[in-house]
Formats: structure tokens, C-alpha cells, sequence
């Protein structure tokens, strides 16, 4: 089963979850709105691993260099290990 590593705690992925549903059924408060990929409130950046094409689509180049994903659209294909960041500035938050 895959798993999501955040904060150095592993968090398993169930059957068709989200990076955004797997961290919320686990008791986590990320920050997030639309749940479609539109607000980029939940953006996030993986450290380790790939996350698919589909969770960047709507990202600038720049965002996309940095490693920074749409957690509520995208279904990780591997383990990933994951930063929560901060909407406005696209970085984690302090």
C-alpha cells in the first residue's frame, strides 16, 4: 500500500484517496477549500518520490521546479514523503 510521510510520521493511502482525504481521515487539519485543484489552498511540496502530472497541471513553472503539488488532486502512485506549505507564498509555513 502506499504511504504519505509527513512530519516523520507514515500515513497509509487507501484505494482511490487522496494525498488531501488520506491526511484528513488520519486527524490532520491541512489547510484546503474546493477539493477540485481550483483554490491551491492545499498546495504541498514533495520532498521524496513522484507525484503524477495531474496534481501540478494547473501550476506556474516555477511552482513546478519547487516540487510543489495539489494535494486534493493528486492519487500517489509510490511512497511519497510530503511538505505542507503555505498558499500565498507557495513555501512552508513558519
Amino acid at each position: 500500500m502506499t504511504k504519505i510521510k509527513l512530519n516523520g510520521k507514515d500515513y497509509e493511502v487507501q484505494q482511490g484517496e487522496t494525498v488531501l482525504t488520506t491526511l484528513i481521515r488520519n486527524g490532520l487539519q491541512p489547510p484546503y477549500s474546493c477539493r477540485r485543484g481550483n483554490c491551491m489552498t492545499c498546495i504541498s511540496q514533495v520532498i521524496s518520490g513522484e507525484v503524477p502530472e495531474r496534481s501540478q497541471n494547473v501550476l506556474l513553472k516555477w511552482q513546478k521546479e519547487k516540487n510543489l503539488f495539489l494535494a486534493c488532486v493528486c492519487w500517489p502512485k509510490e511512497d511519497i514523503e510530503i511538505l505542507l506549505q503555505n498558499r500565498k507564498t507557495g513555501r512552508e509555513p513558519q
